[in-house]
Order: C-alpha cells, then structure tokens, then sequence
C-alpha cells in the first residue's frame, strides 16, 4: 500500500486518490464548503462522485476539458466517494473557524 502524503495549507487540505473507489468522512466543523478534482500527473481520469453539490458520472476529467475545480460538499453528507480510472488529486477547502487547532481523520 503506497503512503499517503497531505499537502496542508492555510487554506485547504489535498492529497492524491489512488486508482478505485474511496470513501472521504467529511466533518463539516473542519472542512468546506468548495472542493475540487484535478487530474494531475495523468493524461486524463474517468471520476464518478457520490456527495458532492455537482456529482460527476463517469465524466473524463483533463486539464484542457472538464475539471471540477469549484465543487461543494453537501452539508448533510457525512461522506464522499469518488470512484476513478487513474489517480486524481483531492482538496478541499479548510474551515475558518476561530480555534479550529487540529485535523480529525478517520
């Protein structure tokens, strides 16, 4: 199984998806709302995504085509599964609230 590794910024939380399907537990207090998909480092990926405002369906994603750059996640989904041909990148956006100190990841 290959490490993960996250690249954490003021602003969000991303890290690579392995080709397959993957479950994302969302907590709303840390997380959101934007989100995105960005087929990095390959020519394209085909994602499909359950829990997201705009849902992809089997929809090819390139950098010079269709990305979903500006998602949101729902705010009464307690989880995301993206299902992809390759991997794709994952962000989303990281939560401004006052005293937020730590990640929760389970």
């Amino acid at each position: 199984m290959r490490k993960k590794v996250f690249v954490v910024t003021d602003d969000n939380i991303s890290w690579v998806l392995g080709e397959g399907q993957h479950r994302i537990r969302i907590d709303h207090d840390i997380l959101g709302p934007t989100c995105g998909l960005l087929p990095t480092g390959v020519d394209s990926t085909v994602p499909t995504t359950i829990g997201l405002r705009w849902n992809l369906t089997e929809a090819r994603s390139l950098f010079d085509g269709l990305m979903s750059t500006s998602n949101h996640l729902v705010l009464k989904k307690k989880y995301v599964t993206i299902n992809t041909s390759k991997p794709i990148w994952w962000c989303a956006e990281l939560s401004r609230k006052e005293g937020l100190m730590c990640l929760v990841w389970g």
